[in-house]
């Protein structure tokens, strides 16, 4: 073991420390039907939901959603909702003893992951990252509005179209020096899916993912990249209890990234060391993945 003067363990060790909480909490959901099968619309509704939520660690937060649905002819559904949505601290973010660690991140090639910086974009094969954690009792939760919008369209009898997007904004209420920004806080999600079905043992769906980019640092000085994945599944119902699926995942063999973080400094190749950052460093998803499930109801 090698422990640090900070007293935390330079190899990734954690200090053990004692926390707990509770949480109580209730809510009310509810569903006004406004229209049903009506000129104008097959059906029309309103629902909405309020949650209250008690911390003994930081006190008391509320969410909410607020949504429409909307069925103008019964192969066509809009859906609209609207939400506020928090991250409460967990035990660790709160109580975490100083902890530091040195990490060496083996990249699958040279070429899969960079380090982007103001004047361009380096190569890096196996930085070592410097990383420094430590509780903060002063935490509160993260909040956020977040938008959904979506449809659905039943364009024949065996294809389904369905598409939604989703809008977030996501800011510290008190901000400090640092910035506004929540690092990591996804803006954008959209999906668009085919499905077919009904056609007899056969069935199968088409998946376009994206994830926008995001802000990496808390004055949105340095940003993620986009994600995009297309993923597939092919099925075969042996009987009325078992089916068979053929899964395909990131179809494209995309390199996007999984993963993005920025840090202060990085050993480079060659043992370079870079230290004028933020740089961006990240993680690509996983190659071109096939699976096969057997699924059985009993």
């Amino acid at each position: 073991s090698m422990q640090s003067a900070t007293g935390g363990w330079a190899v990734g060790n954690y200090l053990i420390f004692t926390a707990g909480n509770s949480v109580t909490e209730g809510f009310v959901e509810t569903v006004v039907p406004l229209a049903k099968d009506t000129v104008w619309a097959k059906n029309f509704e309103v629902n909405g939901a309020v949650r209250v939520t008690g911390y003994s660690t930081f006190g008391t937060t509320e969410t909410w959603k607020v949504g429409v649905n909307y069925n103008p002819i019964d192969d066509l559904r809009f859906r609209v909702t609207k939400s506020r949505d928090i991250r409460a601290p967990t035990l660790l973010d709160l109580f975490n003893s100083s902890t530091q660690s040195n990490n060496t991140n083996p990249f699958p090639c040279a070429t899969c992951s960079t380090v982007t910086v103001a004047g361009g974009t380096g190569v890096v094969t196996t930085p070592t990252l410097v990383v420094a954690n430590i509780g903060n009792l002063n935490l509160v939760p993260e909040k956020a509005i977040t938008k959904t919008y979506g449809a659905v369209f039943k364009a024949t009898k065996w294809l389904t179209i369905d598409a939604d997007f989703a809008y977030a904004k996501a800011r510290f209420r008190d901000a400090g020096g640092g910035g506004k920004y929540i690092e990591g806080a996804v803006e954008g999600v959209a999906s668009v899916s085919a499905l077919i079905d009904n056609q007899g043992p056969y069935s199968g769906s088409l998946q376009l993912r994206y994830f926008g980019p995001r802000p990496l640092t808390e004055d949105n000085s340095l940003r993620s990249d986009s994600t995009t994945t297309i993923n597939g599944k092919l099925g075969y119902r042996v009987n009325k209890d078992t089916k068979i699926e053929f899964i395909g995942f990131n179809l494209l063999n995309s390199q996007s990234s999984a993963i993005d973080y920025a840090v202060d400094s990085y050993t480079g190749v060659g043992g370079t060391s870079n230290t004028n950052g933020p740089y961006r460093v990240f993680h690509p998803i996983e190659s071109r993945t096939f699976r096969i499930m057997l699924v059985t109801r009993y």
